[in-house]
């Protein structure tokens, strides 16, 4: 126990192996200086949702994604409703973890999704629609430009025609 109304749990042999309450109420899991309601390492929650750590300097090794690649495998990922069976009155909308780690290889393993993941993928699948609908614009308004050319030829055709 920690003194002045802080309640500390040691792991021996682990930095900041411990579960920490403090004083105000936060508590630290991995983290002796927790401050947010729940602070587990560096991912934390503020009482209301979860906010996960994504920090550019607790990240390495940056590779580079193709969007339209994600897209397209986010259009192929199978997406239902369902219940957990220990919660068969709530339902929920996504997919499962195991076609979510066939589909993207992310996470630790196949039975769960990261919310990070998650959420990474369809930032990715967004850009990658953007650049879809980029790309049709450009092709309409080339379209569009080619019929205007085409009524202005037919109108003088029609006109010399008329003659």
């Amino acid at each position: 126990m920690g003194g002045g109304g802080t309640f500390e749990v040691d792991a021996p042999g682990i930095i900041a192996g411990r579960f920490l309450v403090t004083t105000n109420g936060n508590v630290g899991i991995g983290n002796n200086n927790p401050d947010a309601r729940l602070k587990v390492v560096n991912a934390r929650c503020d009482g209301n949702t979860w906010i996960d750590n994504s920090d550019r300097n607790s990240k390495e090794n940056f590779q580079p994604v193709d969007p339209r690649t994600v897209l397209d495998k986010v259009a192929a990922l199978p997406i239902s409703r369902w219940n957990y069976k220990s919660d068969q009155s709530t339902e929920h909308l996504g997919p499962v973890a195991q076609d979510f780690h066939a589909a993207f290889g992310l996470g630790a393993d196949d039975r769960s999704i990261a919310t990070i993941d998650e959420s990474g993928v369809a930032l990715a699948a967004i850009k990658g629609l953007h650049e879809v609908v980029k790309e049709k614009d450009a092709r309409i308004q080339a379209l569009e430009e080619s019929v205007a050319e085409l009524k202005k030829l037919v109108s003088k055709l029609a006109g010399a025609n008329a003659k």
